[in-house]
């Protein structure tokens, strides 16, 4: 009979942690974790980006995914002159601009400038008050900015929009901040 030489080694670890006391530990890292133990997430704005949109009547800009890509490197200093460019293109929609705004409320998050990301994203609640999008990042960076009442007025605002997202916790004090 031959046996495979991993499948050997593989064995003969198993039965010397199970021989050790490790098996608790396994089962214990490999459990679930109890309710009141629930991970929380740690919010950071880039994470919450993509290139591509889901609504097939919306075209992106070309510039688009370069701007998502600075952005997802962590450049977001590079990324605020070329959306602050293509702001100023004549050719572009309301939609496209509304986007190119929230590349810039997340840029502006990720450069530490919370008052103007709040800015913008007011902006945008203003005329769109049904993305939930826009609540979700202004309730983090209002979290981050301590402004405790602002926060739960946002993320009761969009509890009615998406309560899956908002019944979530997350931690605005990441590596980013």
């Amino acid at each position: 009979m031959v046996v495979d030489c991993g499948k050997r080694i593989a064995a003969w670890l198993f039965l010397a942690m199970m021989g050790s006391g490790c098996g608790a530990m396994i089962d214990r890292m490999l459990a679930p974790a109890p309710p009141s133990q629930s991970m929380t997430i740690y919010y950071q704005p880039r994470d919450w980006i993509s290139p591509w949109s889901n609504d097939e009547n919306f075209q992106t800009l070309p510039v688009d995914q370069e701007i998502c890509s600075i952005l997802h490197r962590g450049r977001a200093k590079d990324a605020l002159p070329i959306i602050e460019e293509t702001l100023g293109a004549a050719d572009i929609n309301a939609d496209q601009r509304q986007r190119l705004l929230f590349l810039k409320a997340i840029a502006l998050a990720e450069t530490h400038e919370t008052k103007g990301a709040i800015q913008i994203l007011d902006q945008l609640i203003a005329s769109t008050p049904d993305q939930w999008e826009f609540y979700f990042h202004r309730w983090q960076l209002r979290l981050l900015a301590l402004d405790e009442q602002g926060a739960k007025a946002d993320r009761e605002a969009g509890m009615k929009l998406n309560p899956k997202q908002f019944s979530q916790d997350f931690s605005p004090t990441s590596g980013v901040f």
